[in-house]
């Protein structure tokens, strides 16, 4: 297992503990040796505090989310262009995947498991992030029920919702009503 990888985990098993959650089971995926992790948290504000912790993580140990980030990045002229082509891809590489059980998927392995909201803002967290772009998770409801990712450009927060077919920018309510989804 490379050295980068074991930090990774090192990292994420801090960050877990750090927010106060507890790990239900750690498994193994047999496709890619990486582990993944069903927890339970106390609260949703430290699911989606872990939810941030993991993406920055993800940015800053794992080689295919750095290297995707890259590859989506070649050839766009501004952050913005970066962050629609990042976008379009989160939307349209993970499919969605709805959980009994919280479970933490790494963003380098969502794309072949597929995975729910939390999932999908992960990895556009992570590519945003590794691509050098400020980015944050940003939940809706109280208590939350649904986060998507909002990254800044010019001089505010934009929404990124990738677990539907919203457009750049759009609100989830929006792309809901207008999805016509419960």
């Amino acid at each position: 297992m490379p050295a980068t990888t074991r930090a990774a985990i090192r990292a994420t098993e801090r960050a877990i503990k750090r927010v106060g959650c507890r790990v239900v089971e750690r498994r193994t995926l047999a496709m890619s040796g990486e582990p993944y992790w069903r927890l339970s948290c106390p609260s949703h504000k430290a699911k989606v505090q872990l939810l941030d912790a993991l993406a920055w993580i993800d940015a800053r140990y794992l080689p295919s989310v750095q290297e995707l980030a890259a590859e989506l990045a070649r050839g766009c002229r501004t952050q913005t262009d970066v962050a629609l082509v990042i976008h379009a891809y989160v939307k349209s590489a993970v499919v969605y995947v709805p959980e009994r059980i919280e479970t933490f998927i790494g963003s380098g392995m969502v794309t072949l498991t597929g995975g729910d909201c939390d999932d999908s803002s992960r990895l556009a967290l992570a590519l945003l992030r590794a691509a050098g772009l400020r980015a944050r998770p940003k939940t809706l409801w109280e208590p939350p029920r649904h986060v998507a990712a909002q990254v800044h450009l010019g001089d505010r927060w934009h929404w990124l919702e990738a677990s539907v077919d919203a457009h750049p920018g759009e609100h989830p309510l929006v792309a809901r009503d207008r999805l016509r989804l419960p």
